[in-house]
């Protein structure tokens, strides 16, 4: 979706493709002429919000769903005798990674079982997970109440 966003092309639509059944990956498309992000919480906060994901859908699309689009299947997921390649957030909730994109949330970077660089110290201040609501988009999450919402009307 990074690309999508860049060149403001429309977006997929996971939604029916995924209703059809068919397995969705999604990845950055990092390269320097349509997608110049490595951001991954921000193709999966648009995934939610533009292509009519849910976060658990765009998280699996973005772990097994890429493992199968490269035809793997000793990555994407964990496993006994699998590499542990993993990251350790600094949030009460993974839902973070959709509600508050380009916010630096990784803790700790796990590959191969072994902790590759030194963990980030955890945030001194409390955050509340994002709570569920029937909206759409963003939306999904009501805000009132938590930390640095990006909407200004929740801020009462």
């Amino acid at each position: 979706p990074a690309s999508d966003f860049s060149t403001r092309q429309p977006y997929p639509d996971a939604r029916r493709l995924l209703d059809a059944g068919v397995t969705v990956a999604l990845a950055t498309n990092c390269n320097p002429g349509s997608s110049n992000t490595t951001s991954m919480s921000f193709c999966l906060a648009l995934a939610v919000r533009e292509m009519g994901m849910t976060p658990d859908e765009a998280l699996l699309s973005a772990t097994v769903g890429g493992a199968r689009a490269l035809r793997r299947t000793d990555v994407g997921h964990l496993g006994v005798g699998l590499p542990a390649d993993l990251v350790v957030l600094d949030a009460p909730s993974y839902l973070h990674l959709f509600y508050r994109p380009g916010v630096p949330l990784i803790h700790t970077t796990i590959m191969g079982g072994k902790v590759t660089g030194p963990p980030r110290p955890a945030t001194t201040r409390r955050l509340e997970p994002p709570r569920p609501s029937t909206a759409t988009g963003f939306g999904r999450f009501a805000t009132r109440g938590v930390a640095n919402s990006p909407d200004p009307r929740h801020d009462k």
